[in-house]
C-alpha cells in the first residue's frame, strides 16, 4: 500500500476506504487533525478497487506516490505540501482518492474516422497511429509497447510501437483527441492530430457531379414549368411536364435533368459507401434503387394528364417506377443516419431530420391526406430529399478538405 508521504505499509481491509477531510473544512480542519494525531501529518491509505466501476477492466496500482502527480483533464499538476495543506491532499470533497493510473479498456472502440497522431516516444521514436478501430493493449504506464490499432477504416490491422495515446473513451466511437502522449511520469504533447481520412479523387469527382445533378434537376422542372403555357405547378405533377405529347420546350429540360440525376444516383451509391463511416449496404442500395426508379420514369412517360396506373401499361410502369424511386429517395437519408450515428453524430442528426421530414411529407402526398396543392406537395418532399445529397456531399468535401490541409501542414513541418 502506498501512502501519501511515499512510504509503504500493509494493505488494509478490502472493504475499508479512508478519505480525507472535505474542502469545506479548509486549513483549520487539517490543523485540527494534525493536532489530534500528535502534530504529525496523517497518512491516508488508499484502496484501489480490483475492477473498474464502469466495468472497463482492472485498475493497476501506481508505483509512485499518488499525490505527487494528479491528472486534471490532460495536464498533470504537482501536489506540493502547501497546496495539499490548503486544498486537501488528493481527494475531492467527500470522495475517495482515485487511482493515478487507469488502463484503457481492452475492448475495441470503433472509430471509422481514420486519423494519424504523431508524438515522440521514450526513446525518441516517432509514433504513427492511423485511426480506424483503436484498441489499447498496454496496461502498464511505464511500458513502451504502444498501442494496437486498425490501419484504416476497411479492416487492415497493424501493431504500432510507440507511446500510449490519450483518448476520449466517453465517446462511443473512441476517436482520438488532441491530448498528451505519456510514458510513466514523462509527458509529451501531440505534435499533429488528424482525425479524418482523405477520400480518393474519384469520390470527390462523383460528389461534385452529384451537386451538379441536383441543381440541374431542380432547375429543369422550374424552367420547364415557366416555359409551358397554362401549366400550374401547385396543382400539376412534375411528370406532366414530359408526358406523351408534351412540347419539346418542357419535355427536353426535364428529361435531361432526370437522366443526369439518375446517373448521379448510381454513381453516388459507391461514393457514399466509401466516404461515409460505418458498415451496412442498406443506404447505398437505396441510392441505387432511387437511380433505377428515376431512369425508369424517363423510359415510361405517362399519358396526357397522368391519370393513374390503371389507364395504360405506360402509366402502370410510370407509377411503379416513380413510387419505387421516391420511396428509396426519402429512406436513404434515414439509412445513412443510422449507419453513421456513432462516428458522425452531428451529420446523423441532420440526416435523420431531413429524411424523416421528407418521408412524412411523402406519406401525406401518397395517402392524399391533404387535398390542397398536390403539385406543391410533390415538389416540397422531392426537393427536401434531394437536399440531403447536397448536405452529404458538402459535408464529405469539407471534411476531406480539412484533412488534406492538416496533412499538408504536417508535411511542411517535417
Amino acid at each position: 500500500m502506498v501512502h501519501l508521504d511515499g512510504s509503504r505499509g500493509p494493505d488494509p481491509d478490502p472493504e475499508t476506504v479512508v478519505t480525507g477531510p472535505s474542502r469545506s473544512s479548509g486549513p483549520a480542519g487539517h490543523r485540527a487533525q494534525a493536532a489530534t494525531m500528535g502534530g504529525q501529518r496523517p497518512a491516508v491509505s488508499v484502496v484501489v478497487p480490483r475492477r473498474s466501476r464502469r466495468g472497463t477492466g482492472p485498475h493497476r496500482r501506481s508505483r509512485t506516490p499518488l499525490c505527487r502527480w494528479w491528472p486534471r483533464r490532460g495536464s498533470a499538476r504537482r501536489r506540493t505540501p502547501a497546496r495539499a495543506a490548503s486544498t486537501g491532499p488528493c481527494w475531492r470533497a467527500g470522495a475517495p482518492l482515485r487511482a493515478a493510473w487507469r488502463p484503457a479498456p481492452r475492448r475495441a472502440h470503433p472509430s471509422p474516422r481514420g486519423g494519424r497522431v504523431r508524438g515522440r516516444g521514450a526513446r525518441g521514436r516517432q509514433a504513427r497511429v492511423v485511426g480506424g478501430v483503436r484498441d489499447d493493449r498496454s496496461s502498464d504506464p511505464t511500458s513502451s509497447r504502444g498501442v494496437s490499432v486498425t490501419g484504416s477504416a476497411y479492416g487492415r490491422r497493424r501493431s504500432v510501437p510507440g507511446p500510449t495515446v490519450t483518448a476520449d473513451h466517453s465517446r462511443p466511437e473512441g476517436s482520438l483527441r488532441s491530448g498528451a502522449v505519456g510514458m510513466g511520469l514523462r509527458t509529451w504533447r501531440i505534435a499533429e492530430v488528424l482525425t479524418v481520412a482523405t477520400v480518393p479523387r474519384w469520390v470527390r469527382a462523383v460528389l461534385w457531379f452529384g451537386l451538379f445533378a441536383v441543381v440541374a434537376y431542380v432547375g429543369s422542372w422550374l424552367l420547364a414549368g415557366w416555359l409551358r403555357a397554362g401549366y400550374d405547378p401547385r396543382q400539376q405533377a412534375i411528370s406532366e411536364l414530359f408526358e406523351l405529347g408534351a412540347p419539346a420546350t418542357s419535355r427536353g429540360p426535364v428529361v435531361a435533368g432526370l437522366l443526369v440525376s439518375g446517373v448521379a444516383f448510381l454513381l453516388l451509391a459507391p461514393a457514399l459507401h466509401r466516404a461515409l463511416p460505418g458498415e451496412g449496404l442498406l443506404g447505398p442500395a437505396l441510392v441505387v434503387l432511387a437511380g433505377i426508379g428515376t431512369l425508369g420514369v424517363v423510359a415510361a412517360p405517362c399519358s396526357p394528364g397522368c391519370p393513374g396506373a390503371e389507364t395504360t401499361p405506360f402509366d402502370l410502369w410510370h407509377t411503379i417506377a416513380a413510387g419505387t424511386g421516391y420511396t428509396a429517395l426519402v429512406l436513404a437519408p434515414l439509412a445513412f443516419a443510422w449507419r453513421v450515428r456513432h462516428a458522425e453524430p452531428v451529420f446523423a442528426r441532420w440526416s435523420a431530420a431531413i429524411g424523416g421530414t421528407a418521408a412524412l411529407l411523402f406519406a401525406v402526398y401518397v395517402l392524399d391526406l391533404v387535398a390542397a396543392a398536390p403539385g406543391l406537395q410533390q415538389r416540397v418532399f422531392n426537393t427536401l430529399a434531394d437536399a440531403w445529397y447536397v448536405v452529404a456531399a458538402v459535408w464529405i468535401l469539407w471534411r476531406d478538405t480539412r484533412a488534406r490541409s492538416h496533412e499538408a501542414a504536417g508535411q511542411r513541418r517535417r
